[in-house]
């Protein structure tokens, strides 16, 4: 299986685990998935809802992950023409 099809088998495993939180935000990780799939509104729904749920829940470090997906997936859509 390669990692399309693995990408594409997950995602709706995990996706009735949006909103909760483990050992890591359910949401971020859908959010990197979609990134994947070049899905850019979809990471974008799902890294805002993990930020969202790191910051109720004081879970710093994967807030900062959060925010560091989403920096990294807007600068992916919206390159700085050089």
């Amino acid at each position: 299986m390669g990692d399309q099809e693995l990408v594409a088998a997950l995602y709706p495993q995990l996706l009735p685990f949006r909103g909760q939180h483990y050992w890591f935000v359910v949401d971020r990780v859908l959010g990197m998935l979609a990134t994947f799939q070049r899905d850019w509104e979809r990471a974008a729904i799902h890294l805002d809802e993990a930020v969202t749920t790191a910051r109720r829940e004081n879970l710093r470090p994967e807030w900062a992950q959060g925010k560091l997906r989403e920096a990294s997936s807007y600068w992916v859509i919206h390159p700085i023409p050089i």
